[in-house]
């Protein structure tokens, strides 16, 4: 699969030529890197945002906004290290999604980065689409989008999808005048929930039981 140099515009996706630096030491370790996600178990964390994702969405933060997760890294060790070489990498975490699951269209919030995902387990009828545009991981490679655009996935698969999310200041990504406290926000938030399950489960519980019947999403786009 032919490497885009630069992304088509308004598209969403992003040039990763620019982070190579970054996102390279990654890629050459992605073998080690699929390994180790493959063996994480009950590291796995339902992600927090299940609003989008009834079930089958987790992750595995190793760093959150500049906010490092000790349980994680002892976990993913070398995921940690690599991390720690490069305080560019604002957020990395192992994401994973089941068998049949699907994330419905959403946005994140504007925090001037980009995110960036390299395939380590890319099932066949599972993928990414970026306002309207549709793009499927390959395993070793970096695939980068803007989140605050409307996004979506999904693996219609029989096995998991498993990709490493970096988060990185990009060029083409403009820098919000409140990014530094959004991201505060959210780091912390996801701290909290670390130090705090009991916390999570009730906000989990809160956004299938309380928010989606209020509030339900349309999986119709």
């Amino acid at each position: 699969m032919a490497r885009r140099s630069r992304p088509e515009v308004g598209d969403g996706f992003l040039d990763v030529e620019c982070c190579r630096d970054v996102l390279d030491p990654f890629r050459e370790r992605w073998r080690d890197l699929a390994a180790e996600a493959a063996q994480l178990g009950d590291d796995w964390m339902e992600h927090p945002n299940n609003y989008h994702a009834p079930a089958g969405w987790y992750l595995s933060p190793v760093r959150f906004f500049g906010i490092d997760n000790p349980g994680a890294i002892a976990a993913a060790p070398l995921l940690g290290e690599l991390v720690a070489r490069d305080g560019r990498v604002m957020t990395a975490q192992y994401l994973r999604l089941a068998p049949g699951a699907d994330v419905a269209p959403h946005r994140g919030q504007a925090m001037g980065v980009g995110r960036f995902h390299l395939g380590l387990s890319v099932p066949e009828d599972c993928a990414l689409e970026v306002e309207g545009v549709t793009r499927r991981w390959v395993e070793g490679e970096w695939l980068g989008f803007d989140d605050s655009r409307v996004h979506s996935t999904w693996n219609h698969s029989d096995r998991d999808r498993i990709v490493l999310s970096l988060d990185l200041e990009h060029r083409d990504i403009p820098m919000p005048r409140r990014a530094y406290v959004r991201r505060y926000v959210e780091g912390s938030f996801y701290e909290f929930f670390r130090r705090h399950p009991g916390a999570l489960r009730m906000h989990m519980w809160f956004n299938r039981s309380v928010r989606s019947r209020v509030r339900p999403l349309d999986r119709s786009n």
